[in-house]
């Protein structure tokens, strides 16, 4: 078998829709797949950037070379990708895009008990006292003798503090943080691809 490079079967200048992004975001649009794979609409620049910058200059695999012989298009060889790497794509990006609050970096809470009772009195004569009142206020006839106390363990006052403690910004945060997971993100992809496209020797 004739070793071929990645950029001798795929000219992507010459045929923007030949990558397999394109055809990677075709198939997540037909078969209507989630918003895991949004990134997708971003295939012409993750073509130019996987066949100019990444592999171009590596070999095509076996399987690869295989397929085009049997007359197959870049769309079936991106079905094989697909269903070989759609659930860990899935759950990375999940993780990459995971609730990142740049405006909060800093998260505290603080609990303070607070050491007092609660108590009202309905006495005999069926009049209500309130807490520190020496007045007494007509009840419902037919009410009992009762005293009721709330316990301390009751009487707690939670405080929540949080925000930005003013190291940076809240746009650089953001910015570079998930700048650094869609690198990250994007390079796992092409490496997947490369598993299946291209030969382990460069």
């Amino acid at each position: 078998m004739e070793l071929k490079k990645i950029n001798q079967i795929v000219d992507i200048f010459t045929d923007s829709t030949a990558g397999i992004f394109n055809a990677l975001y075709n198939l997540t649009v037909s078969e209507q797949v989630s918003e895991m794979f949004e990134w997708l609409k971003e295939h012409e620049a993750l073509d130019i950037d996987y066949y100019v910058s990444h592999s171009g200059e590596k070999y095509a695999s076996r399987f690869y070379i295989k397929m085009l012989d049997h007359n197959k298009t870049i769309g079936d060889i991106a079905s094989v990708v697909f269903n070989r790497f759609k659930n860990k794509w899935e759950k990375s990006y999940d993780a990459m895009m995971m609730e990142y609050n740049p405006i909060n970096n800093y998260d505290m809470v603080e609990n303070e008990k607070v050491n007092y009772k609660i108590t009202y009195n309905i006495d005999v004569d069926n009049k209500k006292h309130g807490l520190g009142s020496t007045t007494a206020a007509p009840t419902d006839e037919g009410k009992s003798t009762t005293t009721t106390e709330g316990d301390a363990d009751d009487n707690v006052r939670e405080l929540t503090r949080s925000g930005n403690i003013g190291v940076t910004t809240s746009a650089q945060l953001l910015a570079g943080e998930l700048e650094v997971r869609k690198n990250i993100f994007i390079e796992e992809v092409m490496k997947d691809i490369d598993s299946i496209m291209c030969l382990k020797i460069y």
